[in-house]
């Protein structure tokens, strides 16, 4: 365990890669070791802990009550702890604490929920928010009479796991964000079963959807077996198609969930936990006040029996050959998809990027050189908007097998409408390198595949050779 490894913690964090901060445990994982099958006692627990580098315990009392009999027994040198409190120590002098213990608990309390505050907060929700579907419905006419419903039509709890802010009660829910907006909220109802929100439905030109999971739903000990939403969702969703009506679908959610089912919306959106600014940022979207510009962070899969799902997986001996269905060994799945329902890095905007040109100044360099890549970025719609442009590497031939692709760069590029911009990224060794076997951070001579385009699912690649 990491709370007793001095591989990890000593000979690798402080000698190799000369860390000289704090190391602090996660919460109770001292003591945790013994359910680890690793110590026999707290005491152990302690020993082990301090041994491999851990300066301070989190959660627990091993250290508390341990370390002074550890010591007297000569069972730990007290140079040992010596080393422990003197980081400790350091630290506090470095903040101010020796000559003022309470200096932290001063602060300006006008700064909570001050307007700078709440309008970052707004500004992160707008930019998180990720577009996945969109037939023309968005941005939304403010003349359409709309119905919000779902779970979190009216719910405040919008923070995601381990949320527990006092002003929660003054979240800006979906419904309350859209009436500021100033769209025709017809009705706003909690609810997926039909004969609770059918006078919202049927007094309504547009829905919008919410789905997802809640706080105490997604995150930190809530794994689960399935990731599908709900039945009675689904059969709410689909009645809603059923009566024609036009469905906007929000999810909000700490993780990808299996969404399959409602990608016949008009628009979905994927959430996530945007904070006590949500229904403000999901307003000044769906109105296009705002553009969207988020980019997914993790694959969101196609069907649940493809989990584990990440772009960046290993070659393998046998790909996937697209071309040629009928060769039997390939590695694929017999019902359904390799692919992701939506790709790493995915985002849709109001506005429309092409990609063209893609170049290098240099095929060959050598591992000092710095290697340009540049690419052109159209922006061939009426609306201005950002495009995070994405750089992946493949290094074709190494010393240990590498993931098809591994984003390397990234630059988050304002473009107007109908402009064309340049973009411009710098490869060098150290984007090139990884951990060897041996534990040495360094690249391989051989030829790279740079790959540069608005997700993980680019076809625009160059190829570099290191000499």
């Amino acid at each position: 365990p990491s709370s007793g490894n001095i591989k990890y913690l000593r000979d690798i964090l402080r000698r190799k890669f000369g860390f000289k901060g704090i190391v602090i445990s996660d919460a109770m994982s001292i003591v945790e070791m013994i359910a680890h099958g690793y110590c026999e006692s707290p005491k152990d627990c302690a020993y082990r802990a301090i041994r491999a580098g851990v300066d301070i315990e989190l959660g627990n009392e091993c250290y508390s009550v341990e370390l002074e009999n550890l010591v007297l027994e000569g069972k730990i040198l007290e140079r040992e702890l010596d080393e422990a409190v003197y980081r400790v120590l350091e630290k506090k002098f470095k903040l101010g604490l020796f000559d003022d213990p309470y200096k932290y608990f001063k602060y300006d309390k006008s700064c909570i929920y001050s307007k700078e505050h709440l309008d970052l907060s707004e500004k992160l929700a707008k930019e998180s928010c990720v577009l996945l579907e969109n037939n023309g419905i968005l941005p939304l006419n403010k003349n359409n009479k709309l119905g919000v419903i779902g779970k979190f039509a009216d719910n405040v709890n919008l923070g995601g796991c381990w949320q527990y802010s006092k002003r929660i009660k003054d979240t800006t829910t979906v419904g309350m964000g859209l009436k500021k907006e100033g769209f025709n909220i017809v009705g706003t109802k909690s609810s997926y079963d039909i004969n609770k929100i059918n006078d919202v439905l049927i007094s309504s030109d547009v829905i919008i959807f919410t789905i997802g999971e809640e706080q105490y739903e997604s995150g930190e000990a809530h794994s689960k077996h399935n990731l599908a939403l709900p039945k009675n969702v689904v059969n709410c969703f689909n009645y809603i198609k059923r009566l024609g009506k036009k469905i906007i679908t929000l999810v909000f959610s700490g993780r990808p969930l299996l969404i399959k089912d409602f990608t016949s919306s008009d628009a979905l959106i994927y959430c996530w936990f945007l904070g006590q600014k949500t229904g403000d940022a999901c307003g000044k979207l769906l109105s296009g006040d705002d553009n969207f510009s988020g980019k997914l962070s993790v694959s969101i899969i196609d069907d649940i029996g493809q989990i584990p799902m990440y772009y960046g997986r290993k070659k393998v001996g046998r790909p996937y050959l697209k071309d040629n269905q009928s060769y039997q060994f390939q590695v694929r799945y017999e019902d359904g998809s390799n692919f992701p329902l939506y790709p790493f890095g995915y985002g849709l905007s109001y506005s429309k990027f092409v990609y063209s040109n893609l170049e290098t100044d240099k095929k060959i360099f050598t591992i000092n050189d710095s290697v340009e890549i540049s690419i052109d970025i159209h922006n061939v719609s009426e609306n201005d908007g950002y495009e995070i442009v994405q750089l992946y590497i493949n290094d074709k031939f190494a010393d240990v097998c590498r993931p098809y692709k591994e984003l390397k760069d990234f630059k988050r590029v304002f473009i107007k409408a109908n402009e064309k911009k340049t973009v411009k990224f710098y490869v060098t060794a150290e984007k090139l390198s990884y951990y060897h076997f041996n534990g040495d951070f360094s690249c391989d001579i051989g030829e790279f595949e740079v790959y540069v385009g608005d997700s993980s699912d680019t076809d625009n690649c160059i190829t570099i050779t290191l000499v």
